[in-house]
């Protein structure tokens, strides 16, 4: 199987969970060359461990210095109710709503809202991506 080469890639987008994996994935991107990406996206329940919110901010300074850009937050905004336009974490919507995630129930309905949509939209309306569209 033929590798994808850095100058392969093009405009991309790195969708940063703060987690090991995803670290480890972006330290080996790096390390093999890959070109810096057109941002890089970390999508916001409201609710991870201080832990975690400190290592997106310290990975973040490392991809600058690394030449990458810097790590923006983007967070689901709710649509319609009492808090339209607004930021409300998962953890406040489950004790709204007196109910638990929907993985609890073995569904994948919070990870859709409060990871893929924002970063979906977030790259959706990027300048890059409206670049390669025009």
């Amino acid at each position: 199987m033929n590798e994808i080469q850095p100058d392969q890639i093009g405009t991309w987008f790195l969708n940063f969970g703060g987690g090991l994996n995803s670290s480890a994935a972006a330290v080996e991107l790096l390390e093999r060359g890959y070109p810096a990406p057109a941002a890089v996206f970390f999508a916001d329940t409201g609710g991870e461990r201080p832990a975690t919110y400190r290592h997106v901010e310290e990975i973040s300074a490392w991809f600058v210095a690394q030449g990458w850009p810097a790590v923006q937050t983007v967070r689901w905004i709710r649509k319609r109710g009492k808090h339209a336009g607004q930021f409300v974490s998962l953890e406040q919507q489950c004790l709204e709503r007196k109910e638990l995630p929907s993985l609890a129930y073995g569904n994948k309905g919070c990870s859709v809202k409060w990871k893929a949509q924002p970063v979906d939209a977030a790259v959706g309306t990027h300048p890059a991506t409206l670049a390669a569209i025009a």
